[in-house]
């Protein structure tokens, strides 16, 4: 029996295992398809999918990423009234 044959009948369930604790990264690809490869073929759409999924799930690259504020807006007085008589 081939060593990849063993692997795959014997441990795998136990790679299944540790992987299953990974997100899914479905909405990612979709996205990435969709809106950050090149359309022309099947192998470069894929090459560029696989390139963006793997820099975006790099730690290091990612950490060098600027992080976004959400603007915080105040709330009107009479919103505050109304939160505050409930």
């Amino acid at each position: 029996m081939p060593s990849s044959v063993h692997k795959v009948l014997i441990h795998g369930e136990n790679i299944i295992r540790h992987y299953s604790l990974l997100p899914s990264r479905n909405k990612d690809y979709k996205r990435y398809r969709l809106d950050h490869s090149r359309k022309c073929s099947r192998v470069s759409t894929n090459e560029d999918v696989f390139h963006t999924l793997l820099y975006t799930s790099d730690p290091y690259i990612t950490s060098l990423r600027k992080s976004y504020r959400k603007m915080s807006k105040e709330l009107l007085d009479e919103a505050v009234n109304v939160l505050n008589l409930s």
